[in-house]
């Protein structure tokens, strides 16, 4: 019986050191979660981090060590240099230039395009004497009046003094709003239909193959051809034609008369024949810049080329203006375009030096430019432009549209048979409303009459070289998403980081100041 309390004095004894053990073993583990609550040092991160490399900067062997550190130092350097690079290029914002060639489906036709012509010679004498001579004055006058004119467009100050200013009234008479009937411009410039060949004897106006006429073009004056004319304007009621197939036969054939007996001798411009412009309908004519000439006596055929171009917006290079607007411009709808708005620059800039307008430049509450103006200020003005800080500031305020259509053109050249057309006008040009104009041609010789057709008649064709048309459309080339793939491949080759190596870097600077925060 005494031995069972012995037994239970042993078992006690046991249970006594299983529960010092535990204790100890508590200890030693929370003795281990607290150092494990200590702030992270930068070696324990290096040596659990997924950069490629890192933990070794904390090894024993000193050799591996500086290898590691000289290696990682590098490649975080060129890392950075490709980083820097990188974002600077996105902020170049560079772009590509895309062109698509776009071939419309069979049943699908193309808007044809304007075409505006004007006469090299701004002032036709045949009306102006036949002008003159309803007014009941004398040969000898008119003449004097011609001279004068002359020297007014070869810009001499000596027609300019009070004699003169009594004897030429039309030459100082600036005018308010619209541009009148009576306006130096309209009175003395060619018109159309004196240009077309008459209808009687040739198809001188042909749209793919039907007949057209004076009535289907519009005219728009000009400051430095005078009257000019818009076939397929779009406008007055005249619906936008279309083409359906290329080639000559399918386009636009014009045959005219630029009436050279009827030029005023100028030594600035001693030049014969058309300028022609190919433009979009909402584009105005700006045909000293663009125009090209066209001279008598050959058959001129132009190829044309239908382009659309696109441009990007701000902050690329190009910062286009998607619905800009000008409101200064006559015969236009308003479309916006680089050279219109520096054109409207150039009006303010003249109405400034001149106190009047160009002929171009709407606004009813300036008076329009007299001849004299014209000579004396406007052109000289045109010059001191080009040159003034003005231009500048136009130039950095005028930008390219985002959507706009040109037309690119080919020309090739024929010769005229003088002797059919010297044959057809003397058998049939009594019976045309415009006989007074051929009735010299009449009295000609055969020589003469050959040479007239030289000198005056102008053949002109424009049709779509090709159905297709490009499209040339700015396009990014290097997005937001395209700097992400590049940042993200260059820690990957040089650190063999990721996304994920870098949430571990941020995570871990955000303990640290966490931890000296609560510290």
């Amino acid at each position: 019986m005494a031995f069972v309390p012995r037994g239970n004095k042993i078992q006690n004894a046991e249970e006594t050191t299983h529960t010092i053990t535990s204790l100890n073993d508590n200890m030693d583990r929370n003795a281990k979660d607290d150092s494990q609550r200590k702030p992270e040092t930068f070696r324990s991160f290096v040596e659990d981090t997924s950069m490629h490399g890192a933990r070794f900067l904390f090894g024993n062997n000193i050799f591996r060590r500086g290898f590691w550190t000289v290696l990682l130092v590098l490649s975080s350097g060129y890392c950075i240099f490709q980083i820097y690079a990188s974002v600077q290029f996105y902020y170049q914002r560079p772009f590509n230039i895309k062109i698509t060639k776009i071939m419309p489906k069979r049943e699908t036709s193309l808007p044809f395009p304007a075409v505006t012509l004007c006469n090299l010679n701004l002032f036709n004498l045949r009306r102006y004497r036949r002008y003159q001579i309803g007014k009941n004055l004398t040969t000898e006058t008119i003449e004097g009046k011609r001279y004068a004119i002359a020297k007014l467009l070869a810009r001499s100050e000596d027609v300019f003094n009070n004699e003169t200013k009594k004897e030429h009234l039309e030459l100082f008479w600036r005018f308010y709003g619209e541009v009148p009937e009576v306006f130096f411009l309209n009175l003395f410039s060619h018109e159309i239909e004196e240009m077309l060949l008459p209808r009687t004897i040739f198809n001188s106006c042909l749209y793919d193959e039907t007949a057209c006429g004076p009535e289907n073009f519009t005219q728009f004056i000009s400051s430095t051809y005078g009257r000019c004319y818009t076939f397929n304007s779009g406008k007055d009621g005249h619906p936008v034609l279309n083409a359906t197939m290329a080639g000559q036969l399918n386009g636009l054939r014009l045959l005219l008369n630029i009436e050279i007996e009827s030029y005023l001798e100028n030594p600035l411009n001693p030049f014969a024949g058309l300028t022609v412009l190919i433009h979009d309908q909402n584009t105005f004519p700006f045909m000293e810049q663009f125009g090209f000439v066209v001279q008598p006596g050959v058959r001129t055929l132009c190829s044309i080329k239908r382009k659309k171009i696109q441009n990007l917006e701000h902050p690329y290079a190009t910062n286009c203006i998607k619905n800009g607007k000008l409101e200064k411009l006559e015969s236009i709808k308003n479309s916006y375009s680089k050279p219109g708005c520096l054109m409207e620059c150039l009006g303010k800039f003249v109405i400034a030096k001149c106190g009047c307008r160009p002929v171009e430049y709407r606004d009813l509450q300036v008076p329009l430019c007299a001849p004299n103006d014209t000579v004396l200020c406007l052109f000289p003005t045109y010059r001191k432009y080009g040159k003034s800080t003005f231009k500048d500031k136009c130039e950095e305020s005028c930008r390219e549209p985002c959507q706009h259509t040109e037309y690119e053109t080919s020309l090739s050249y024929a010769g005229l048979h003088r002797n059919v057309f010297a044959d057809k006008l003397s058998s049939r040009v009594n019976l045309t409303k415009n006989f007074s104009l051929y009735e010299q041609f009449l009295s000609f010789s055969d020589r003469e009459k050959k040479e007239y057709i030289e000198e005056n008649i102008i053949s002109l064709d424009i049709f779509f070289h090709d159905m297709s048309y490009d499209e040339i459309e700015q396009t990014k080339a290097y997005e937001a998403w395209t700097l992400l793939a590049n940042l993200g491949g260059t820690f990957g080759l040089f650190l063999g980081a990721s996304m994920i190596t870098i949430l571990e870097i941020l995570e871990f600077i955000m303990r640290k100041i966490w931890s000296n925060i609560c510290n």
